[in-house]
């Protein structure tokens, strides 16, 4: 399964949208929902039904930090472990939200890498990015599929970018 259309989702007015990873997240997006009145779009992927922690985060002494937004949460974690550099995960998409122990780390950090499992055009990851630095000093730099068709066959794979990939791009930035 693909979590690749939340950044559809995030066009319309009034919708919330959420990238839920964990059954807090899951529990949390669900007492959202019939608390209020707005609807809300959750965007899933199969590789977090084994997934128990919420905000995975991490500080290290890296100026670099990856967030990571729906399916790229994984892919950036494995990634900040290999680089030993920084970690948010984020899971409200619309409106934007981050918890408050991840903003001092932004705050310290020179460049911000949104990891994002959807196209970065005009997507959730160059939105998020907008948000951001009109709060932040660090240069925000999104990262989603490549500007080609999604899809997961030999022709056409073009899916989240993967530990290797993330790793890659965040090295020719150091260079």
């Amino acid at each position: 399964a693909s979590n690749s259309h939340h950044s559809v989702a995030m066009r319309f007015p009034g919708i919330k949208v959420y990238a839920p990873m964990c059954p807090e997240e899951w529990t949390e997006c669900w007492n959202d929902f019939m608390n209020g009145d707005d609807p809300v779009y959750c965007s899933e992927r199969r590789k977090s039904y084994d997934w128990t922690q919420r905000e995975l985060w991490g500080e290290s002494h890296s100026k670099t930090t990856i967030l990571g937004i729906a399916g790229g949460r994984l892919n950036g974690y494995e990634a900040a472990r290999k680089l030993n550099c920084n970690y948010i995960s984020a899971f409200k998409l619309k409106p934007f939200s981050i918890i408050d122990s991840c903003k001092d780390i932004l705050s310290k950090s020179d460049r911000v890498i949104i990891v994002d499992s959807d196209y970065t055009i005009c997507g959730a990851s160059e939105h998020i990015a907008t948000i951001l630095s009109n709060q932040f000093s660090a240069k925000f730099i999104p990262m989603g599929l490549d500007d080609k068709t999604a899809g997961f066959s030999k022709l056409c794979d073009n899916l989240t970018p993967s530990v290797d990939k993330i790793v890659e791009f965040i090295n020719y930035l150091d260079s």
